[in-house]
């Protein structure tokens, strides 16, 4: 597992235990009271206004400058491996709780107002390199939001991670990747 995990940075999800067994490997990390980013852009109608997609934009780059400042490109950045985590009062009783419906409260929230946190997870993907502006050549990511790069087997760097956060903000804003899965 990566440094930056343990370490506890601000923008990326933190990992709390691991569990090793013959036939996997378990972690264990915090707990994001909002999901995804998509689970948020689905309650939301499938796109954010541009002043909280912004918002949100500000948030992942500021997780993704943690990875690369600590030498690790991602390599699979999309929605559903940015987390959203809301800073929320314990509920009072187990009525609060049996009443809680994420998908409403995403519906619901406004994200200018609210106390919240993107966390950039899923590092399964993501490769420690000393110098980040080393080109490498693995492939692997989620074609919709892989580089021009990856799709065409050449080698890369960390400015495939910065396509991604494109892909992902034209994604935000319009409520579509900017490419047909089909082609």
């Amino acid at each position: 597992m990566h440094k930056v995990q343990s370490e506890r940075a601000q923008g990326v999800i933190g990992l709390i235990k691991q569990y090793k067994t013959q036939q996997a490997r378990y972690l264990m990390t915090e707990y994001c009271s909002g999901g995804d980013v998509s689970s948020l852009l689905k309650a939301k109608g499938g796109r954010l206004k541009e002043v909280e997609a912004q918002l949100i934009m500000k948030k992942i780059l500021q997780g993704l400058g943690e990875l690369h400042s600590s030498g690790i490109i991602h390599r699979d950045l999309k929605p559903n491996n940015i987390f959203v985590t809301f800073e929320m009062e314990t509920p009072r009783s187990i009525e609060d709780i049996l009443s809680y419906s994420r998908k409403r409260f995403l519906a619901s929230v406004d994200l200018l107002t609210a106390n919240f946190q993107i966390k950039i997870g899923d590092l399964g993907f993501s490769k420690y390199v000393p110098d980040i502006h080393q080109m490498n050549s693995s492939m692997c990511g989620t074609p919709l939001y892989m580089s021009p790069q990856l799709i065409q087997e050449r080698t890369y760097s960390i400015m495939s991670d910065m396509w991604a956060v494109g892909v992902i903000f034209l994604e935000i804003l319009t409520g579509y990747p900017p490419f047909d899965a089909r082609s």
